[in-house]
């Protein structure tokens, strides 16, 4: 976890007190949590919301729900004093410049290109009027994520038309030829093929563990599961992506659930 939301997730262990023994445990401790954070009251039932959502769940899965949203609200307020270009806001964007350094080095862009793309990322936030226009429908890392993984999308058509209209293009982009574009959608499309053949949990360890740059043990935090079991989750899902993306038949692993 960075440095910076320590002040985030220990908000979050004060609220945490004893070992929850029912829901009403951790609901006194979220709303004490609001209340330290004077949380406006459409704020806080989007909140609740994230946290006690999908009906009866143990204590300490709805334990672990209030740490991550308390952490990500944390975030939220750091983006907030970023863009008022306070000290917090410093931290905030050395973070995000490291987590979209590592996403678009997984998508395969150059050094570069993800500096580019990365400013473009923080310009994008101020002119959409993120701040003013977010809602605590999902997480604000979330929904950072899905910006960078849409701008990385908006280059790589962009570097397609350019390609087709002729005009001068990136030499990264200059030297793949239209028969190894065509390749590399196809093998794109296999990819996401064989994903949705996966058992939905194993997807979401898949998806979180490429595209967030998460280790074991905060994904384990996030699905109420230990790191090993993450670990064991993620290497059997690579296994089958590798089979079914070699030809031996992916589509057996939907009914496989543990």
């Amino acid at each position: 976890m960075p440095s910076w939301l320590r002040k985030g997730r220990k908000s979050a262990d004060s609220a945490r007190g004893t070992v929850a023994e029912s829901r009403q445990d951790v609901e006194r401790d979220f709303d004490r949590a609001c209340d330290e954070r004077d949380l406006p009251a459409r704020e806080r039932e989007a909140l609740h919301a994230l946290v006690f959502r999908g009906g009866d769940r143990p204590p300490d899965q709805l334990r672990r729900d209030l740490t991550r949203v308390l952490d990500d609200h944390y975030e939220w307020t750091c983006f907030g004093a970023w863009c008022d270009e306070e000290p917090d806001g410093d931290a905030f964007h050395r973070c995000w410049v490291r987590r979209a350094s590592a996403f678009f080095r997984k998508m395969g862009l150059s050094h570069d290109l993800g500096e580019d793309l990365t400013q473009q990322f923080f310009e994008r936030l101020i002119r959409m009027d993120v701040r003013g226009r977010f809602e605590w429908r999902s997480s604000f890392r979330a929904y950072c994520y899905a910006m960078l993984q849409r701008l990385a999308i908006s280059h790589f058509r962009s570097a397609k038309r350019r390609e087709v209209t002729g005009t001068e293009i990136p030499e990264a982009i200059e030297r793949v030829s239209p028969e190894e574009q065509h390749a590399r959608s196809e093998e794109l499309e296999q990819v996401r093929s064989a994903l949705a053949e996966l058992p939905e949990i194993d997807q979401r360890i898949v998806a979180a563990s490429l595209l967030e740059d998460l280790s074991s043990a905060e994904l384990g935090e996030r699905l109420g599961m230990t790191a090993e079991a993450v670990r064991q989750r993620l290497a059997r899902s690579r296994r089958r992506l590798k089979k079914a993306l070699s030809g031996g038949g992916g589509r057996k692993a939907r009914g496989k659930t543990s």
